[in-house]
């Protein structure tokens, strides 16, 4: 199991409103877009205005893999 720090943020300068998405949906999304055998096995998402952090527990081979696989979801 590899731990992950996620942050998103969203651009400088973009429309004053955003859709905050909730923080089911954003562990749901990045489970199903992980691909093979790494998967998340528990995450904490928290969730702002045009902002993500998480904190991914995957489970992978290796760590390169469990990077490179969140980072392509």
């Amino acid at each position: 199991m590899h731990v992950i720090r996620l942050q998103l943020r969203a651009p400088d300068g973009g429309p004053q409103e955003r859709r905050t998405p909730a923080a089911g949906a954003v562990s749901d999304g990045l489970e199903r877009a992980l691909p093979g055998p790494v998967r998340i096995d528990h995450a904490r998402v928290l969730t702002g205005p045009g902002t993500v952090d998480a904190m991914l527990f995957v489970l992978a081979e290796r760590l390169l893999v469990a990077e490179a696989s969140v980072a392509a979801a």
